[in-house]
C-alpha cells in the first residue's frame, strides 16, 4: 500500500496535491489501492463513480474514472479522446506505470516503479466533470472498457498485422513478374505499402476477403482466421457468409471488380484506438496469375503525421498522381500553376483518383482573376463521403462565408464534417475544400428523439408579469442599484455557482424598474452554473476556482449593508427551492439529490455568520 501511494502521488500534479488535504489523498491512494489489488493483469477492469464521504472517504464534486489493465500503448490517448467526445471536462489525470508481481491467486507480492519488465501493469486515474445520471455513468464504464478492449486487440495484434503488410508486399511483388502490363502500377503499390509499414500509418485492423466459385458464381468471403487488431472478430464482417458479387452494393462491387488496384477511402466507423476519427481504408486487389482479381487485402487504421507533412512528390502514390497531372496542365516545377497544384490538400490525394485531381485543377486555374464563386462536388466512389470545393474572390472570403459554406453542405447532405481545408495561394482567389460523410454508427437527423428543454422568458414579457418597465441598459455602476437588490441578485449568483455575469456590463442580466423607481437588476442564463454543471462549461482562469461547481461571491463589497436582511429571504424560500428538484418531471434522482444538497452547502454558508463573512460579505470586489 505504502509503495503503490509513493508511485501514486509522484505522478500526480501539484494543483491536484494542493487541492486537497492529507487525509482526502490517502483515501484516494486507498481507494486506488483497493482497486489495483482487485483486478487482474489478463482482463480490463474499469469503475466510475462519484466520490462521497460514505463510500470513499472523501468527496470532490467530480466523476472518477478508474483502469487497470498490462501496460500497452494508446491506452490514454484512447480514454483521453472518448471523454472528449463526451463532452466531458478532464480535470486531472495520474498514470502510474508499475512492476507488479502477483501469486498465483492474483494477490500483489510487490510493487515498483518501472518503465521495463514483462510484468508491467497501467493504473489511470481520471476526474471529469461529474455525472449525476447512475445510468450515464454505467454507460461510460461500459464504452470505456470496450474501447480498451480494442486497445488490447490492436498492441496485440501489431507484430502479426506488419507481417500481414509484409506477405501482402511478397505475394504484389510475384505479380509484378507474372503480370508485365501491371508492372508500373503494382510497383507503386508496393512503394507505398512499405511506405505506410515504415512509419505513416498506424494499424488499427486488417483482414483478407476472397472471391470464389460457389454454385457457378462469383462469391465474397471474408478469409477465416484472417482478422487482426479491431476486425478481429470476423463473425461482424458483412462477408462473414458468403455474398455473391452480384448482390453486393454497387460501389463496393464495381470498386472490386473493375476500380483501381488500390483502394483508399475513409470507413464509415469512427476509431476506437488513438485518434477518434473516421479511419482510413487500404484495399489492396490479390490477382490470380491470368491477372483475374481473386480476392481483397485491406488495412483499416489512421495516417500519421508524418504522412501528412510530407511532400507529396515524395510519397508513393502520390508522386505517381501528380506526375500524370502535371503533364497534363503542361506545368514546370517552379512555377505558379505548379505550386497551385501543391497546395492541394494531402486528403484529397489520397482520396481522389489523378483524372478528378486533374479535373480540380483546371477549375483552380481557370477562375483566376473573376469574380465569381465555382463550387465542384464529387461523391466518393464507395457513396460514403462527399468531397468539395468552393472558390471564391479573396477578398469575400470570411470566417463567416466559411461556416456559412460549411453549413449548406452539412445540411444538403445530411452528413458531418470530417476535413477542412483552406488555401490562400499567391493569387486573388481562396479555396476551401470540404469532405463529408455519413453520419457514422447510424446517425440520422429524422431519427425520433425525445429532448427535454426549458424556455427563458424574454426580459419584457417578465417585466409586463411583474407590473414593471423593461430598461435596455448596456452599462452601469454600482452605486446606481438600491444595497437590498445589488446584495440579493449577488447572493443568488453565489448560491447557484454563478461566475459567468456583471452587473456593470450586464453580461447575463437585465435590468426592471419598479413602480417606486427602484433599479431591479435579473439574473438570466445560467447554464454555466455549478447548479447546472454542464459538461460544456468553461472556466474563466482568472477567478482563480478549480471548477464550475466552486462556488465564488462576486458582488461589490458593502460594509455598511447588514447582509442577514438578504439571507433571511433565501432562508424563507428554502423549501421551495428544493421542491423545484425534488419534484420536477424528467430529473431523475441522483440528479435531484445532488442539487438539493447544492442547495444545502449554500445554506450552511449563509446560516454561519462566520462562514457568511468570510466566503461572501468580506469575499467581495471593491467598488
Amino acid at each position: 500500500m505504502v509503495a503503490f501511494a509513493e508511485i501514486f502521488l509522484t505522478k500526480a500534479t501539484k494543483d491536484f496535491l494542493h487541492g486537497r488535504s492529507a487525509d482526502t489523498l490517502a483515501q484516494i491512494a486507498l481507494g486506488g489501492w483497493r482497486f489495483l489489488q482487485d483486478s487482474q493483469p489478463d482482463r480490463v477492469d474499469v469503475e466510475v463513480f462519484n466520490p462521497e464521504i460514505d463510500s470513499e472517504g472523501w468527496y470532490a464534486p467530480v466523476t472518477v474514472l478508474r483502469t487497470s489493465l498490462s501496460e500497452r500503448p494508446f491506452i490514454v490517448d484512447s480514454l483521453r479522446e472518448f471523454l472528449h467526445n463526451e463532452g466531458l471536462s478532464i480535470e486531472h489525470l495520474i498514470y502510474p506505470v508499475m512492476q507488479v508481481e502477483r501469486d498465483e491467486s492474483g494477490e500483489i507480492t510487490s510493487l515498483r516503479s518501472s518503465k521495463d519488465g514483462e510484468s508491467r501493469e497501467s493504473f489511470v486515474h481520471r476526474e471529469v466533470s461529474r455525472i449525476m445520471d447512475t445510468d450515464v455513468r454505467e454507460s461510460l464504464r461500459r464504452e470505456a472498457s470496450r474501447r480498451l478492449h480494442d486497445v488490447i486487440r490492436v498492441a496485440d495484434d501489431f507484430h502479426p498485422m506488419v507481417d500481414a503488410v509484409n506477405s501482402t508486399v511478397v505475394e504484389l511483388a510475384e505479380c509484378v513478374g507474372s503480370l508485365p502490363e501491371l508492372r508500373e502500377e503494382l510497383e507503386e503499390v508496393l512503394a507505398f505499402l512499405r511506405w505506410l509499414r515504415d512509419g505513416a500509418f498506424v494499424f488499427l485492423g486488417c483482414r483478407k476477403y476472397d472471391i470464389v466459385e460457389l454454385d457457378g458464381s462469383p462469391t465474397i468471403v471474408v478469409r477465416a482466421e484472417s482478422g487482426l487488431g479491431v476486425l478481429r472478430n470476423e463473425a461482424e464482417s458483412a462477408f462473414a457468409e458468403p455474398v455473391p458479387v452480384s448482390e453486393a452494393e454497387p460501389g463496393i462491387r464495381d470498386l472490386l471488380m473493375e476500380g483501381p488496384h488500390l483502394i483508399i477511402t475513409k470507413t464509415n466507423t469512427r476509431s476506437t484506438v488513438h485518434r477518434l476519427a473516421r479511419m482510413d481504408y487500404i484495399g489492396i486487389k490479390k490477382f490470380s496469375s491470368d491477372g483475374k482479381v481473386v480476392g481483397e487485402h485491406r488495412f483499416i487504421g489512421l495516417f500519421t503525421s508524418r504522412a501528412y507533412g510530407e511532400d507529396a512528390h515524395q510519397i508513393p502514390i502520390l508522386r505517381r498522381k501528380l506526375r500524370v497531372i502535371l503533364e497534363g496542365v503542361d506545368a514546370q516545377e517552379g512555377s505558379h500553376d505548379y505550386k497551385e497544384i501543391n497546395t492541394m490538400p494531402k486528403e484529397e490525394l489520397f482520396l481522389s483518383s489523378a483524372d478528378e485531381i486533374a479535373a480540380d485543377i483546371r477549375t483552380v486555374l481557370t477562375s483566376y482573376h473573376t469574380g465569381d464563386v465555382h463550387v465542384t462536388l464529387r461523391e466518393d466512389p464507395l457513396c460514403r463521403g462527399v468531397s468539395a470545393m468552393a472558390i471564391l474572390p479573396r477578398e469575400r472570403f470570411s470566417g463567416e462565408v466559411r461556416q456559412a459554406i460549411e453549413e449548406a453542405l452539412i445540411q444538403r447532405f445530411q452528413a458531418e464534417l470530417l476535413n477542412y481545408y483552406l488555401a490562400l495561394g499567391e493569387g486573388d482567389q481562396a479555396r476551401l475544400h470540404f469532405y463529408l460523410a455519413a453520419r457514422a454508427d447510424g446517425e440520422n437527423d429524422d431519427d425520433p428523439a425525445v429532448r427535454y428543454a426549458f424556455f427563458i422568458e424574454e426580459a419584457e414579457a417578465m417585466a409586463e408579469r411583474l407590473g414593471a418597465l423593461y430598461l435596455e441598459i448596456e452599462q452601469a455602476g454600482p452605486r446606481d442599484f438600491g444595497a437590498e437588490e445589488a446584495v440579493r441578485m449577488s447572493v443568488f449568483q453565489y448560491m447557484v455557482g454563478n461566475t459567468d455575469w456583471s452587473m456593470v456590463r450586464f453580461d447575463n442580466a437585465e435590468v426592471l424598474q419598479t413602480s417606486g423607481d427602484v433599479y431591479v437588476p435579473v439574473p438570466y442564463d445560467f447554464d454555466w452554473t455549478g447548479f447546472m454543471s454542464a459538461r460544456y462549461a468553461r472556466l474563466d482562469e482568472r477567478m482563480g476556482i478549480r471548477n464550475v461547481r466552486q462556488r465564488m461571491y462576486r458582488g461589490f463589497c458593502r460594509p455598511t449593508f447588514d447582509f442577514s436582511t438578504v439571507y433571511s429571504q433565501f432562508v424563507d424560500i428554502r423549501a421551495d427551492l428544493e421542491a423545484l428538484y425534488t419534484g420536477q418531471e424528467g430529473l431523475d434522482e441522483d440528479n435531484a439529490r445532488d442539487a438539493v444538497q447544492y442547495l444545502d452547502d449554500f445554506y450552511e454558508d449563509i446560516e454561519s455568520p462566520q462562514r457568511a463573512r468570510d466566503r461572501l460579505e468580506r469575499d467581495c470586489r471593491g467598488m
